[in-house]
């Protein structure tokens, strides 16, 4: 089954109810289309970058590396 990595521009409501969906669809998306998702990354231009290769648990908030916190997600800036 193809693997398809999400990057997320934003995480205001539109993107937090995507990222919601995509959780809760996995099972039609795997068994219909034959593909699951799996969001890596998330940026934003207040708060940085959430950027985790293995998957960010959008519905957990988990981030390793977490410097900052923001709606449950761990940012890190751009600067760092």
């Amino acid at each position: 089954m193809q693997e398809k990595k999400v990057a997320l521009i934003g995480f205001g409501n539109v993107a937090r109810v995507l990222a919601r969906l995509l959780v809760e669809k996995q099972p039609v998306l795997q068994q219909q289309y034959g593909f699951s998702t799996r969001v890596v990354a998330i940026g934003t231009g207040h708060h940085g970058m959430a950027l985790n290769p293995a998957g960010i648990d959008v519905e957990q908030g988990d981030c390793s590396g977490e410097q900052r916190a923001v709606s449950g997600i761990s940012f890190h800036s751009a600067a760092a």
